[in-house]
């Protein structure tokens, strides 16, 4: 008799064979910049944590604060119920924020971009999006009922062609998504170029500024904050310090529209008051973090030219996310492991993330890594060289 579990057997050994295989790896954190992985303490450099802030006092004072005055759970749906004051003021100041007419709270940047391209989407959509877009966004794009466009990657004339080339096609709705900073390579999109685009072309311009949110931008709110003709600006407090949230800027007309329409919007449950006050400290935190800001950003500018003089590839990588661009994934892995036991902990990017053979080692940079730490990150991969020599010059396909 067949076994119902060979197929996901044969599946699973299939993708080992492949050098595939992903498994969860447990760590522990110890404080800002250092995690337990193995019993060995490690360096982190896959922090979310880029301003150093999710252990800061004032926001676990709030974060305490708020779920002593109003519990550990919020209603099930803020249409449907009557919702916590908390939240319509809260909102009120993200919009202030960010510079947007109105702003909406989620619970997971996870989630929110298949409730936003569903509810903009149908049979009559086209999307635009950057192939090299997040696979949030890519698969929630392939699964609405749009037909879908993928255009190069931060390529303004391909993008051109594209809307011209469906110019006559009878399209009820267009929208062009890109991140501000992307999630595979750390390079930046042009924002300015895309929206001068999207308003000739009177399409939608969708803009996730996951990875800039508290790092970037006026007020430090991400590069979408402040920027003219981004119609939906979708943004998160998770990548700034590890708070499971997200949320969206819009303008009033859109924002109804997705409550009208979207089940997920008008049904969704609410952030729990505790993540709620993490959310308030943070936005009264952040915008006077300037400081913080300019020294992150020299400390990475720093690496990257150490980096490239000790031979490695970063590609276009300008902001607090680094990738070095190995190629082979095998010799990746191999890069990832051995930093490991060095003591240093990375993340590893391959197939299915990138094509096969474009794999990289992802460095997440912090406020808090001390000049000694990013020095000894050099020194070992300078050591390191001859045991996953990275390849200088590559092109990446996508």
């Amino acid at each position: 008799m067949k076994n119902k579990f060979d197929y996901f057997k044969t599946a699973l050994e299939s993708r080992l064979k492949q050098n595939h295989y992903r498994q969860l790896r447990c760590t522990a954190p110890l404080d800002e910049v250092h995690l337990i992985n193995r019993e060995k303490r490690m360096i982190n450099f896959t922090t979310n944590d880029f301003l150093g802030i999710s252990s800061h006092p004032f926001i676990k004072k709030n974060t305490v604060d708020t779920a002593l005055k109003w519990g550990a759970g919020s209603t099930p749906s803020r249409l449907l119920t009557p919702h916590l004051t908390a939240f319509e003021k809260c909102e009120k100041r993200l919009a202030e924020l960010i510079k947007t007419e109105e702003a909406l709270l989620f619970c997971s940047d996870f989630q929110l971009p298949h409730a936003l391209i569903s509810a903009l989407c149908n049979p009559k959509t086209v999307i635009y999006i950057d192939r090299s877009c997040r696979p949030q966004l890519m698969q929630s794009s392939l699964t609405s009922s749009a037909r879908v466009v993928r255009f190069e990657h931060n390529d303004i004339g391909h993008l051109k062609r594209c809307l011209e080339r469906d110019e006559e096609g009878g399209a009820q709705v267009k929208v062009i998504i890109t991140e501000s900073l992307f999630h595979v390579d750390g390079s930046l999109s042009p924002l300015w170029d895309l929206a001068e685009l999207a308003h000739a072309h009177s399409a939608l311009f969708v803009v996730d500024d996951s990875l800039t949110s508290g790092v970037m931008g006026q007020n430090g709110m991400g590069r979408g904050a402040h920027q003219l003709g981004i119609d939906i600006l979708l943004g998160t407090f998770n990548k700034v310090c590890g708070v499971v949230s997200s949320f969206l800027g819009t303008s009033s007309l859109m924002k109804n529209y997705l409550l009208e329409i979207s089940e997920e919007f008008s049904g969704r449950t609410v952030l729990p008051p505790a993540v709620l006050g993490s959310v308030e400290a943070m936005m009264q935190l952040i915008p006077d973090m300037e400081t913080e800001r300019e020294a992150l950003t020299r400390k990475c500018t720093k690496l990257r030219n150490d980096l490239k003089k000790i031979g490695f590839v970063v590609g276009e990588s300008a902001s607090h996310i680094v990738h070095l661009h190995i190629g082979d994934d095998h010799k990746a892995g191999e890069l990832f492991e051995t930093l490991r036991q060095e003591g240093i902990y990375t993340t590893l990017i391959k197939a299915p993330l990138v094509p096969v053979n474009a794999a990289r080692i992802r460095l997440a940079i912090s406020h808090d890594h001390t000049d000694d730490q990013l020095s000894r990150l050099l020194l070992t991969l300078q050591n390191l060289q001859h045991t996953a020599r990275p390849i200088q010059s590559m092109t990446v396909s996508h």
